[in-house]
């Protein structure tokens, strides 16, 4: 008896988040809260009572989708204690989704004659769209991607993106495998390398072929590209097309490394070159996704990413747990970690985010990670201005235990990194030498055709 009311003592305070719950409830089985959030002030208001149970509190969250129109927020208030913990946890683990996207339901075939004519016209008879305004979408992020050598900056710029059953799709494109080159670039040439061939500062060049002549007129045209360095890309907007000098113009601000000739590009985001399955297009004009889906879209989940914020934001807090919840569909950051004490994400943590999976800045935090991350445009997961002798809990309060893995990127770019870390001090030995059973680190980089 005496070890039953011992185990009940500290048992966790629980709550509950479901689908079809209201945030008024008070998160009981039978009338559960209906998101994150409702029950994150809930236990704001428990603790503020004096009330913290000895065994922490555990929000158990039944499967079904979350749609999040806002970063979920966690400050030292949120925080658990040791042995104490606050865990939100998936009642089925990978069952529930936190999306930062809408779900797209209604098709039909393009009506307006200019994007029409626009098109190649195998694509016409086969090109669907769907208006935002419809899914009550008023506002979108701004089309700004970025790149390592971009004029503005290497971070995340928040990026729509479409996902058909859960894939992302590429913005048309030309060439849709491989790339073109750039032909001479402008004067003068005042940018050398170590292999001899000059460059200009100036995002100005000429073109081969007539290919690019048909991108005339393009509102909101990109090129991604390997502008100087092989290692070094970025996106860049075209300003214009100067058909009769064969020359295309790129706006300010310009690739930091500059241009020269010969190097790999790719349009993107182009209607005229919207051309094969899975390529889209968004009007702005008229507040349309423009696409061609590969299979019947209405037997599909087709989502539109929309969030621009970060999904999942901790300020100084500590022993809090997520464990088989799925972040998808984000036009910004996965999660950032700022300060606070041990804190984790298990089981299925999901990805398809724009921007970086799960970034970290200063602070002594410890994320423990057993997950999969996927399906990201930036880094799978960033440790920034990290100190101390290596990747070591001693040294830095980094661990990662279990398996993390890298396993794919977005259709935004074309390579990234599973793993980035920069800042780090003297070294990654002592990390390197932690057993292989209790760390498995994915580091790599991927080029897409």
């Amino acid at each position: 008896m005496l070890a039953w009311v011992m185990c009940a003592a500290g048992a966790p305070q629980v709550f509950y988040v479901a689908p079809d719950g209201d945030d008024a409830h008070p998160g009981t089985e039978a009338r559960p809260f209906r998101s994150l959030e409702g029950a994150r002030d809930a236990i704001r208001r428990l603790k503020g009572a004096g009330g913290f149970p000895a065994g922490g509190v555990e929000v158990r969250i039944h499967p079904g989708g979350y749609r999040m129109v806002r970063s979920l927020v966690l400050t030292g208030e949120d925080g658990g204690e040791l042995g104490r913990p606050i865990v939100y946890r998936a009642v089925q683990p990978g069952g529930v989704r936190l999306v930062g996207g809408v779900r797209l339901r209604s098709f039909r075939p393009v009506r307006d004659g200019w994007v029409r004519d626009r098109l190649p016209e195998e694509a016409r008879s086969n090109v669907v769209e769907c208006d935002l305004r419809e899914v009550g979408l008023t506002n979108l992020p701004p089309l700004e991607p970025g790149g390592f050598g971009s004029g503005r900056g290497f971070r995340t710029h928040p990026m729509v993106e479409l996902f058909f059953d859960g894939q992302p799709l590429p913005m048309a494109r030309w060439p849709n495998r491989g790339f073109a080159r750039t032909g001479p670039v402008a004067e003068p040439r005042t940018l050398s390398a170590w292999d001899g061939r000059p460059g200009s500062p100036e995002g100005r060049f000429r073109f081969e072929g007539d290919r690019p002549l048909r991108w005339v007129g393009e509102p909101e045209l990109w090129l991604y590209g390997y502008w100087f360095w092989d290692w070094a890309d970025s996106y860049e907007r075209v300003e214009r097309i100067d058909a009769a000098g064969r020359e295309i113009h790129l706006a300010r601000p310009w690739h930091k490394y500059g241009f020269r000739e010969g190097q790999p590009y790719r349009a993107v985001h182009a209607l005229s070159e919207l051309d094969e399955p899975g390529e889209w297009w968004l009007d702005r004009r008229r507040w349309c996704v423009v696409f061609w889906p590969p299979s019947d879209p209405a037997r599909a989940v087709v989502e539109l990413s929309v969030l621009a914020e970060p999904m999942l934001v901790l300020r100084e807090v500590s022993h809090v747990r997520f464990e088989g919840l799925r972040w998808e569909c984000s036009a910004g950051d996965g999660g950032v970690v700022e300060g606070g004490r041990p804190c984790g994400l298990r089981g299925a943590c999901g990805g398809t985010s724009a921007g970086t999976g799960w970034r970290s800045g200063v602070g002594w935090v410890t994320p423990w990670f057993r997950a999969i991350l996927s399906f990201w445009a930036g880094e799978g997961f960033c440790c920034r201005g990290a100190t101390g002798g290596g990747w070591s809990p001693a040294d830095i309060g980094w661990r990662i235990v279990g398996l993390v893995i890298c396993r794919g990127w977005t259709a935004l770019t074309r390579r990234g990194l599973g793993w980035m870390a920069w800042g780090i001090g003297s070294g990654t030995t002592s990390f390197m030498t932690w057993p292989a059973a209790r760390c498995v680190l994915v580091a790599t980089t991927m080029w897409w055709s």
